[in-house]
């Protein structure tokens, strides 16, 4: 069965491309990761602290493409974002992954390296029936200043946004060059528009404390402030009882790069992590009381 354009990219999200490259998640299941709905609650940005969020990306390979009346299958041997409407302004995107921004695999396109493009990999050159899928990445970030200005005074601001994915078509079944030309871009022709994603939400919270946003009265854990940072990151948690604590700190590779055992107090706890001889990038941390494990990403710069 096709899948369909809108399972591929429905978790991206950007207004501008920087030049640094994310690194996936590992841990990514599925099309996309996280999904729209986890995406919403784990990342939400808040005023005055800097903004980070990593969506991975798997492509797909095949799919269909209605033009001018005519439904056919498509082999799609590549994708970029077109446009982005409805993000807060200030917000810009890195791309990653192993084919971001490579050198067009098929010569006789004529084409190079085109920013914010996932290449789906061939197993024979230029065989499209042989194609195979890649993954990529988004990392979203923002200043603690722009996400100030976009927040309200009060409780948050969700800003819908829009997502243009245009599509390179390799070939089709059965063959329609006379509609679609093999090597064609979507936005390319007048007869197919580039595929619009709608299901992602930023959110944008008011200025709050670190109580406001834990539960005092059960095990939680903050995201890591500031984010992304430089010296020292604090990650703060909450426990209804003083208990023994274990903190570990993750590369994206998955390799631990920092343990420590601590006995909590009851009620706010902070944990110091020194990050200045840490390497800058993507890390993920755990905060665990023996019952439940906390996991968060932290950026470090």
């Amino acid at each position: 069965m096709k899948k369909t354009l809108l399972t591929i990219f429905a978790g991206i999200l950007s207004v501008s491309v920087a030049s640094a490259q994310c690194t996936p998640d590992p841990a990514a299941t599925g099309n996309f990761y996280p999904d729209s709905t986890t995406f919403i609650t784990n990342n939400a940005a808040m005023a005055g602290v800097d903004y980070s969020a990593l969506i991975t990306i798997t492509t797909i390979t095949d799919t269909v493409v209605t033009a001018a009346g005519f439904t056919v299958s498509a082999f799609i041997d590549a994708f970029k974002v077109h446009a982005v409407n409805g993000a807060p302004a200030g917000f810009s995107f890195t791309g990653g992954g192993t084919t971001y921004e490579a050198v067009d695999p098929r010569p006789d396109f004529g084409q190079g390296a085109v920013d914010s493009t996932w290449w789906n990999a061939y197993g024979t050159a230029n065989d499209p029936t042989t194609l195979s899928t890649v993954q990529g990445c988004l990392q979203i970030t923002a200043s603690a200043a722009d996400v100030a200005a976009a927040a309200p005074a009060t409780g948050f601001t969700d800003y819908a946004v829009e997502v243009l994915v245009d599509a390179r078509v390799a070939a089709t079944e059965p063959a329609v060059e006379f509609l679609l030309p093999n090597g064609t871009w979507l936005s390319g022709t007048t007869l197919a528009d580039p595929l619009p994603v709608n299901d992602y939400v930023i959110r944008v919270s008011a200025a709050a404390s670190v109580t406001d946003v834990l539960n005092l009265n059960a095990f939680d854990v903050a995201q890591s402030y500031p984010n992304p940072a430089n010296e020292t990151a604090t990650i703060s948690y909450t426990t209804p009882n003083s208990t023994k604590i274990e903190f570990k700190v993750y590369n994206m590779l998955g390799g631990l790069v920092y343990s420590e055992s601590m006995t909590s107090q009851k009620g706010m706890n902070n944990i110091q992590l020194e990050t200045s001889a840490m390497t800058a990038g993507m890390y993920v941390y755990t905060v665990s009381n023996g019952v439940k494990v906390h996991t968060k990403r932290m950026n470090i710069n």
